[in-house]
C-alpha cells in the first residue's frame, strides 16, 4: 500500500504524490490565480474623497440644488487610442473640493450615463468680466488590469453635456500600483 512504502495519498495528507501529475498542474494554475489577484487588486475609493458629500448638491431629481444653472457630466473609455471600449469601469466624479459628487459604472460601450452638475449662470458667459463662465469636476477611473486614470479641471459650462474622454493604458507586469495623471488646463490661463 501507499501508507506502508512511504508514499503519501491525497486523503493522508493534503498534498499529491508523484503519481497525479495533472493536480499538481492545478495546484500550480491556483497558485497563479492567486498570484494574479495579488498583483491586480480591487480599486480603492482615494481616502482624501468625501463620501458624506454624496449628491449633497442635487436633489431628488438629480438636478442642482444651489447655483444659477446646470450642465450635464459624462465619460468615454477606451483602450488602445479610443479603438478598445472599456466596460464595467468604476468611475469617480468630484468638485474642486474633493467632494464626491457621483459613482458612475461604464457600460459595455465605454460609455457613462450623463449626470446633472452645478454651473455658473450663462450670463457669465455673455457678459465682459474676470468670472470664469464654467466649473470644474475631477474624475478618478478604475478598471481592473489598468492603471488608475485622474482627470482633473474638467470644463463643464451651463446648459452643455461635457463628454470626457478617457483613455485607458493597460498595466505592465511590473509595479501595479502607478497612477496617471492628466490635468486638464484652459488655453490662456
Amino acid at each position: 500500500s501507499p501508507a506502508s512504502s512511504g508514499g503519501m495519498t491525497p486523503a493522508s495528507s493534503g498534498r499529491m504524490s508523484p503519481s497525479q501529475p495533472m493536480t499538481e498542474i492545478n495546484e500550480v494554475q491556483d497558485n497563479s490565480a492567486d498570484n494574479i489577484s495579488s498583483r491586480y487588486p480591487e480599486p480603492q475609493i482615494p481616502s482624501y474623497m468625501s463620501s458624506s458629500s454624496l449628491l449633497t448638491d442635487m436633489n431628488s431629481s438629480g438636478t442642482p440644488d444651489s447655483g444659477d444653472s446646470r450642465g450635464w457630466l459624462s465619460a468615454s473609455l477606451a483602450a488602445a487610442d479610443n479603438t478598445i471600449p472599456i466596460g464595467d469601469a468604476l468611475v469617480l466624479v468630484s468638485d474642486d473640493n474633493n467632494n464626491l459628487l457621483s459613482i458612475l459604472i461604464s457600460n459595455d460601450s465605454g460609455k457613462t450615463r450623463s449626470i446633472a452638475v452645478s454651473t455658473p449662470s450663462k450670463a457669465v458667459s455673455e457678459t465682459p468680466s474676470s468670472a470664469i463662465p464654467y466649473s470644474s469636476y475631477n474624475m478618478n477611473v478604475f478598471k481592473k488590469g489598468y492603471y488608475e486614470v485622474v482627470m482633473q479641471n474638467i470644463s463643464v459650462f451651463p446648459d452643455t453635456e461635457s463628454i470626457q474622454l478617457v483613455n485607458m493604458v493597460p498595466l505592465p507586469f511590473a509595479n501595479p500600483f502607478d497612477t496617471l495623471v492628466f490635468p486638464q488646463t484652459e488655453t490662456g490661463q
